[in-house]
């Protein structure tokens, strides 16, 4: 997939003009901007992706940019405001995203494996087809977003908070959600296989059809919370299959 340097050119003017760049962080940008002029020629001479692995593009402000495809692995995000962003197929593998907000932003199949995203905040996004594997999720505030068939084994969300979310078809085995709060969240066939649950708090969450054996469940809550119907009044050992025989699905 190429970028289009239609598209580039408006990408690159912005970050150039500093997207809203705090006061404070101004100072130490000039090597990096020296680069990214450097990247705007180079791809206009080779027609290849917009590679931006490693630059320094905290603190910023970026605003409806289509930046599909754009390789941002290893780049330093901390602190920068995402809003109505296109990053579909982008790659963000070893990335720090450490306190950023995502806004409307679209993420769907990117690449983020491992990808640093502790205490963000992320409203209205989609990660359908994503990969997440490894990703850090602790302590981020997640609303609204869709994650249809992402890749998520070994993700952790410890201490997250979701509402409004869905997981449908996700694969999710090994993550990890201990002291999570989940709300008003579908997951739906989606495999949580040797998940750790352990303190998760929930509350209206559809796990309709979703495989939650050999998780660790130690305080596991979900009030009215959804299971599959033929579960009711079925052999125990096909509750063991799905692992919710031993639930706490108060009503």
């Amino acid at each position: 997939m190429i970028v289009d340097i239609t598209r580039l050119l408006k990408a690159i003017a912005c970050l150039l003009a500093m997207c809203s760049v705090a006061p404070s962080a101004i100072a130490g940008k000039t090597a990096d901007l020296e680069r990214l002029k450097q990247k705007i020629k180079d791809h206009d001479r080779k027609n290849e992706l917009l590679d931006l692995s490693g630059f320094d593009l905290s603190n910023m402000t970026i605003r409806g940019l289509d930046l599909t495809g754009v390789n941002f692995k290893r780049a330093n995000l901390r602190n920068t405001t995402f809003e109505n962003v296109t990053l579909n197929h982008a790659s963000f593998e070893g990335a720090k995203a450490q306190n950023v907000t995502f806004r409307n932003c679209s993420f769907n199949s990117a690449r983020m494996a491992g990808v640093n995203l502790c205490e963000t905040t992320i409203d209205d996004c989609f990660f359908m087809d994503a990969r997440l594997n490894n990703a850090i999720f602790l302590r981020a505030n997640l609303r609204n977003c869709r994650f249809h068939r992402a890749f998520m084994s070994k993700t952790d969300f410890r201490e997250v908070s979701v509402s409004n979310s869905n997981f449908q078809n996700a694969r999710l085995r090994n993550s990890r959600w201990s002291r999570s709060t989940v709300r008003d969240s579908r997951f739906s066939d989606a495999d949580l296989r040797h998940a750790d649950l352990n303190g998760f708090n929930g509350a209206r969450i559809d796990f309709t059809n979703t495989i939650l054996a050999q998780t660790h469940k130690r305080g596991f809550k979900c009030h009215r919370c959804a299971y599959s119907e033929h579960f009711a009044g079925h052999p125990q050992d096909n509750k063991e299959k799905y692992g919710i025989a031993h639930l706490d699905v108060a009503e």
